[in-house]
């Protein structure tokens, strides 16, 4: 049920639905892998709605508790690290958004995880973090090496449009306006929707 209204941005159904979950795991002192995930995917939910201190207190205790099945080294241990990361991407706190999709994608390739699609998110949400740092040169070229996967495994999904879109505006910041616009319609946008970079407050 969280899932469900995740998906339909009504986050505060799924923090209820979440929080469900929560309190029988708190309530039995339940030790399953679920547990963790709970909680890290309610401190996103929050992220996602500005209550930051909520999603604070969360994270510490979804990775503490992770650490108990598996240590901190784990593509489990990654999967809370990128809702982690959703969290300081949503609080605008991209030094370390850099930083927690550094350690992420550390234990990924350390364990040689088969989770792409995992890894492309969080590659995608670090280019994120590294264009608002105008470091627009690293994260052109992390969206540019993601993309070609994102189409193969997402043609269509909403995903792959806003990193579309991110990549417009990487490329608009870079001068590359054809291949700006070229990548803007890929979201379905005509050039009268178009709005570059260079429009933007820098």
């Amino acid at each position: 049920m969280a899932k469900l209204y995740t998906a339909r941005r009504d986050y505060p159904q799924a923090a209820d639905w979440l929080t469900q979950g929560i309190d029988v795991c708190h309530a039995h002192a339940i030790h399953e892998v679920a547990c963790p995930r709970l909680l890290s995917v309610r401190a996103r939910v929050n992220g996602r709605m500005g209550n930051f201190a909520d999603a604070g207190r969360d994270i510490p205790e979804a990775l503490d508790l992770q650490k108990t099945f598996d240590g901190d080294a784990s593509p489990a241990y990654a999967y809370i690290l990128d809702d982690l990361l959703v969290v300081e991407l949503s609080e605008h706190d991209d030094e370390h958004a850099v930083a927690t999709a550094d350690q992420s994608l550390a234990i990924y390739r350390s364990t040689r995880s088969g989770l792409i699609l995992s890894i492309l998110t969080t590659r995608f949400n670090r280019a994120q973090a590294m264009f608002e740092l105008k470091r627009n040169d690293e994260a052109l070229t992390e969206l540019l090496e993601i993309e070609p996967h994102c189409a193969k495994l997402v043609p269509n999904g909403v995903a792959r449009f806003g990193l579309l879109a991110y990549t417009a505006r990487a490329l608009d910041r870079a001068h590359r306006s054809d291949e700006a616009r070229s990548s803007a319609r890929g979201t379905g946008a005509g050039d009268e929707h178009y709005r570059g970079e260079a429009g933007r407050t820098r």
